[in-house]
């Protein structure tokens, strides 16, 4: 059903709060809601079902489902998850808590018990203590938490207004809870004045307005010989991505990315170098970058991952105001502008300036490329080496497959494959474990066309594998990639210690269990390279590969991370 066919339903069709909610929710461009039923949502579900203009889709843990959700809206502007109260909800914080911290779009809709309900039996089950306990609990990881319990309809339908404009401005996770009684109540007596006071349509409006810049200071940009942009995820939220690449194109200006900005600018463009870090790069990368004289940050979160200590005559940091020397400019500590108003002011007020001599882009290539040289590469069949791994997937991948990987050898293997833009995910700051499998449905309900590819560890795959079988039921045919080192290899190599050890799975029987996809042990680099060619030509299947890989090798970067992190932390 098109969005014209469920506005027509306002016209004279009995409409509840939950068939609102609902058409809200399409508008703002959520078309999936993920979650596991619960007798306290078990009404609203049934509006779900019965509405074409969007799909439920069921896993097999609350917090998978938080997770699909949050994969689903860092590429759809939107996600929404469903689930009942407190067994179900305290189960998703986890999630909700790394989609905060890494500004991804989510509304996390929760069914209660009605307060009648309450006040006739205040113990009821799933209860805590309070009614109001869980709601406070998510306040302090939600741009903002509601209950939609008014006795005027018409306030219910301007929360839910309010909380999906705020979800969409601030790039965060909302809350909202109601109650099966609630959500059932009519609104049909209050659409008109809801359509008079806001309209049919989103009523949040991407384009920025152009703010004043304080020109202190911005004369050394104008001047400067030595350029460099540093990009982080919020560029690919705010969608500024083309337009950077362009200004970029423009100056003649260098472009490399945080790691939680990977894929935000084509690592195939010849201006966009790769990720960069103090805690992963190879140290003549970041030394060059500090003899910069001048570094633009836009839209990157300062965080131990992403670390970088601008050293040039100027830096900018366009996150959360505007920095020089990472110190805020007075009048802007305190600004409203939000990030896209300001990247995007700078942009249009010095698109114009001279631009850099196109050489200096070579010579970054060159510096870039000698240290990928430096990795190291190994024919050795076995036990299977990191860099054949990652080399094969550098190598095969189209631009019909979305990698989304965990965290470990799977995050930091990835840094030097070159990737287009929006073909790889992770949650590279908050760094929770055992992402990317539920992440993977999300992934293929948001961009349908895309194969997922998951890279993911034992340890992690031990948490949430459970949802191979949600990727069977939905014929999803996702690769998934078990990097199989037989424990939790950071933290082993940080410290050694049994409690780093797992018991290690023949994870290629899961199809066994899930009756359906194709499993296969890999055992050396050659079959390896089979394998993944034999699954990514074939289609039709989801593949399961446990790739046993030498529990002793790590890549380049994990090296450099783990001998900063033993250096600054033990």
């Amino acid at each position: 059903m098109s969005i014209d066919n469920i506005n027509n339903l306002a016209k004279g069709e009995y409409m509840n709060l939950g068939h609102f909610l609902i058409k809200q929710l399409r508008l703002y461009g959520a078309e999936h809601i993920f979650g596991i039923p619960g007798d306290y949502t078990l009404n609203f579900m049934r509006e779900i079902e019965q509405n074409p203009g969007i799909e439920y889709v069921g896993v097999s843990r609350e917090d998978s489902a938080g997770y699909a959700a949050d994969a689903y809206g860092r590429l759809r502007g939107c996600g929404a998850v469903c689930i009942t109260y407190s067994v179900g909800a305290m189960n998703i914080m986890n999630a909700v808590a790394g989609a905060y911290a890494e500004k991804s779009p989510m509304v996390v809709l929760v069914g209660k018990p009605s307060e009648e309900d309450l006040k006739i039996n205040p113990n009821r089950h799933h209860t805590i203590s309070t009614g109001n306990t869980q709601k406070e609990i998510f306040s302090n990881i939600t741009c903002n938490a509601y209950t939609l319990d008014s006795e005027d309809m018409f306030v219910n339908m301007a929360v839910i207004h309010l909380a999906l404009n705020q979800m969409r401005m601030h790039s965060r996770p909302v809350y909202i809870e109601f109650s099966n009684k609630d959500i059932m109540r009519s609104v049909d007596h209050y659409l008109s004045k809801f359509y008079a006071v806001y309209g049919r349509d989103v009523p949040y409006n991407h384009k920025p307005k152009i703010v004043d810049l304080p020109y202190e200071g911005f004369d050394k940009f104008v001047h400067a010989k030595n350029r460099v942009l540093l990009i982080g995820h919020e560029v690919f939220r705010n969608t500024l991505e083309d337009r950077i690449l362009e200004f970029s194109k423009k100056l003649n200006i260098p472009i490399f990315t945080t790691l939680l900005g990977k894929s935000t600018i084509s690592e195939f463009e010849p201006n966009c170098l790769g990720c960069v870090s103090e805690l992963f790069s190879d140290i003549s990368v970041i030394e060059k970058i500090k003899e910069s004289d001048c570094i633009v940050a836009l839209g990157m979160v300062n965080t131990d991952i992403e670390s970088f200590s601008f050293g040039a005559d100027i830096s900018i940091n366009m996150d959360d105001g505007i920095r020089f020397n990472n110190e805020p400019i007075k009048e802007f500590k305190n600004s409203n502008s939000g990030f896209l108003e300001l990247a995007t002011s700078f942009i249009s007020k010095f698109e114009d300036i001279e631009a850099q001599d196109p050489a200096i882009i070579d010579k970054w290539n060159a510096i870039a490329e000698s240290a990928k040289a430096k990795s190291e590469s190994s024919d050795v069949l076995s036990p299977i080496k990191l860099e054949c791994v990652f080399d094969s997937i550098g190598r095969l991948v189209t631009d019909d497959h979305i990698i989304i990987s965990d965290i470990g050898e799977s995050l930091f293997g990835m840094i030097d494959v070159p990737v287009n833009k929006g073909q790889f995910l992770c949650m590279a700051y908050y760094t929770s474990m055992s992402f990317s499998v539920p992440g993977a449905i999300g992934v293929k309900y948001a961009k349908p066309n895309k194969r997922p590819i998951v890279i993911v560890g034992d340890g992690a795959f031990q948490m949430t594998g459970s949802e191979f079988s949600t990727h069977i039921r939905n014929n999803l045919n996702t690769i998934i990639i078990i990097l199989n080192n037989r424990g939790y290899s950071t933290e082993k190599a940080i410290m050694e210690g049994e409690f780093n050890d797992i018991h290690n799975w023949s994870y290629e029987k899961i199809t066994d269990l899930t009756n359906g996809g194709v499993g296969i042990h890999v055992q050396d680099s050659k079959q390896f390279k089979e394998v993944f060619e034999m699954a990514i030509e074939d289609e039709s299947e989801s593949y399961v590969l446990n790739v046993e890989v030498d529990p002793e090798d790590q890549s380049i970067p994990m090296k450099n991370i783990i001998q900063k992190l033993c250096k600054d932390n033990l």
